[in-house]
């Protein structure tokens, strides 16, 4: 049976997250935000630790995703 990942909010702090993060891409290129983002990404893969929840999540993900633009153009 496949784990379900759970889209309920349950971040505190965001406020806190959010300026951390932008101030995290100060500076950078688009390049450098690019790769950082990667390392984020995977980092917080990995903390999550079980790939059926990772792989839900995406899939939920690009599921909002394609509804909240449904004429935007998917490339990849």
């Amino acid at each position: 049976m496949m784990t379900k990942a759970s889209t309920e909010i349950k971040l505190n702090r965001h406020d806190d997250i959010y300026e951390k993060l932008v101030l995290l891409h100060d500076g950078l290129s688009d390049e450098e935000s690019r790769i950082l983002n990667a390392k984020l990404i995977i980092t917080l893969i990995n903390q999550v630790g079980d790939p059926d929840i990772v792989i839900d999540l995406m899939d939920k993900i690009k599921i909002n995703s394609e509804e909240s633009h449904p004429n935007q153009k998917n490339d990849g």
